[in-house]
């Protein structure tokens, strides 16, 4: 190895470390100490300020390691948070867990995101007594995971359910199971996940109201808002997925009526 590449291996190696050092990690919380919001542009002259000749690359890796380590979160596009809360990560029951395993076994590798409105729980005034299991399979397959669930012996399962089905067919059972197709490009929990994000959740409730006809009007607005205030929400998913159902301007509006647009 010539002493010039060396001496450039040996510097990198002495950038790693110094970005990855506990120093570091509260040299970096210091600094942006008060922000609610810092921009991927003052992180970037930070880092370069704080290691000189360092590349986007490392930057972006730094960033992501502090991420994992809970001392920012993304709060949007190229926009974070340095005093983050937690990320919404739901507790599935052993009813969603048993349908789930059921159309695993004959859907292998489907896209289908499961999740259960019991988890709404936590952020509404009134508690529901019955709960809905919302499965979304891809279009193409959802009429056949229905029928495949009846013929399981799954009961109070629906495809694509109005208002009136719910209330009439529904109403009166504890548990009940909704098919609806799932839209392209949905927000899931992680990657690889079959869970949708709280992102996706907010924006099915504000538009699927008549699916969603208990959680409307105030108990909306409690939702929103005290998503909002305990978990971390990221507005470029959210706006991203709102814009894909054709909901973005209204979707603004009632979190502007709502005081969310800036809230971190």
């Amino acid at each position: 190895m010539s002493i010039l590449r060396y001496l450039c291996v040996d510097s990198n190696t002495m950038k790693t470390k110094d970005l990855h050092n506990n120093k570091s990690t509260t040299g970096i919380t210091d600094h942006f100490k008060g922000q609610s919001k810092v921009g991927i542009k003052d992180i970037k002259e930070y880092f370069r300020k704080t290691v000189p000749g360092i590349q986007d690359n490392a930057i972006y890796a730094r960033i992501h390691e502090l991420k994992n380590k809970g001392i920012i979160a993304a709060v949007a596009k190229d926009v974070y948070s340095f005093t983050p809360k937690p990320l919404w990560i739901p507790s599935p029951d052993n009813d969603i867990k048993k349908v789930e395993q059921t159309i695993r076994k004959q859907f292998i590798s489907a896209d289908i995101l499961l999740w259960d409105t019991s988890w709404l729980n936590e952020f509404t005034n009134l508690q529901a007594f019955r709960k809905l299991i919302i499965i979304e399979p891809e279009e193409i397959i959802a009429e056949s995971v229905f029928y495949f669930l009846k013929e399981k012996g799954f009961k109070e399962v629906y495809f694509k359910p109005g208002t009136k089905e719910i209330e009439l067919y529904a109403g009166n059972s504890p548990l009940t199971y909704i098919i609806k197709s799932l839209v392209s490009k949905s927000p899931v929990l992680k990657k690889n996940s079959h869970t949708p994000s709280i992102e996706k959740i907010l924006v099915d409730l504000y538009c699927e109201k008549e699916l969603f006809y208990s959680y409307q009007d105030v108990e909306l607005s409690n939702i929103w808002t005290n998503i909002f205030k305990k978990y971390i929400v990221n507005r470029s998913t959210l706006f991203s997925y709102s814009s894909r159902r054709g909901k973005q301007k209204d979707i603004e509006e009632f979190m502007n009526r709502l005081n969310l647009i800036d809230q971190v």
